[in-house]
């Protein structure tokens, strides 16, 4: 759902940089909405997936801590749009504020594809698959 989730994203982004109101919307949409399904599946994901011993590593706030370092980054993007009306009217900034997240969104796809290949515990449980299920609490919960 992750991998679908940043797609959903990227095509938010690319249609939100198109100089159409009505595509602009659906693509800001279709970014929020994308985000918020991220946004919430990532702490299910990592609970489920990084071992107990190690969510005192940082795990438990790298989700808030990312949200807030990219609330951030948008503000500070935002103080560089052109004060009058007339440049706004000849700016592009605003696309690059836009296409911001399509790198991370890209480097997202590529480390859950590559790298992150496993499956959550509840994925298993659901699916029934007993054995991956038994070896991921043996993986989650060492002791």
């Amino acid at each position: 759902m992750v991998i679908l989730f940043n797609l959903v994203a990227l095509l938010g982004c690319v249609l939100s940089c198109i100089l159409n109101v009505p595509i602009m919307v659906i693509g800001r949409f279709l970014y929020g909405f994308a985000c918020g399904v991220i946004v919430c599946a990532t702490p299910k994901i990592l609970e489920e997936t990084i071992p107990a011993h190690a969510m005192d590593n940082g795990y438990g706030v790298s989700t808030n801590l990312a949200i807030n370092l990219f609330i951030c980054v948008s503000l500070i993007l935002g103080a560089g749009m052109p004060d009058t009306t007339s440049e706004l009217q000849t700016t592009n900034f605003w696309r690059v504020i836009f296409l911001v997240p399509v790198p991370i969104i890209i480097i997202s796809i590529l480390l859950n594809i590559y790298v992150h290949t496993e499956d959550s515990l509840s994925f298993h449980i659901q699916r029934g698959q007993k054995e991956q299920a038994m070896a991921m609490i043996v993986k989650i919960y060492p002791s």
